[in-house]
């Protein structure tokens, strides 16, 4: 399966690092990390080990471990940012999608396209409010916890799909 148009464009930019800055191409890499994935959900049956996942109540997002039609755009140990080129029944190709990869977590259509990502991206490092704290961008939401870059962009996303304000009311 091929990655979408605006994924190729986007990785022959980045030059072999995801928006976050791994590298997509070496071996402990996120495009690896995702091949993995892809290939444990293919040799599993149906159910194991994962019999369900919440999230995508709205059929948006095929309810998956890990679907060889996501691209990803950030990967970490912890979640994923992907293009979504194999969409649920309501879903469109080309949604960017939200992961946690812990057990019975949410997989979820955010934006609609990956300028709408990137947009969220850049509102949230050009913002004022962004904070340096050992190398790692962070945001201060307005109950006072900090986010890091990725997840205040995710925030961001859910409240313009969702028509409610956003918790970074410093930066939108």
């Amino acid at each position: 399966m091929a990655a979408p148009p605006e994924v190729v464009e986007l990785w022959s930019v980045l030059g072999g690092v995801d928006v976050a800055g791994m590298w997509l191409e070496d071996t402990d890499s996120a495009g690896q990390a995702c091949a993995a994935r892809a290939r444990e959900a293919e040799e599993s049956g149906p159910g194991v080990p994962y019999e369900e996942l919440d999230g995508s109540t709205d059929g948006a997002v095929r309810m998956v471990w890990w679907d060889r039609g996501w691209c990803p755009l950030i990967l970490t140990a912890d979640n994923a940012i992907a293009v979504d080129g194999h969409p649920g029944e309501a879903g469109r190709i080309g949604q960017v999608v939200y992961c946690s990869f812990e057990v019975y977590s949410d997989r979820e259509a955010v934006w609609e396209s990956v300028a709408e990502f990137l947009g969220d991206v850049l509102t949230v490092i050009s913002s004022e409010a962004l904070i340096i704290d050992d190398g790692y961008g962070l945001l201060r939401g307005d109950d006072g916890r900090t986010k890091t870059v990725m997840m205040a962009a995710v925030e961001i996303g859910r409240a313009r799909r969702d028509g409610r304000p956003s918790r970074f009311s410093t930066v939108v």
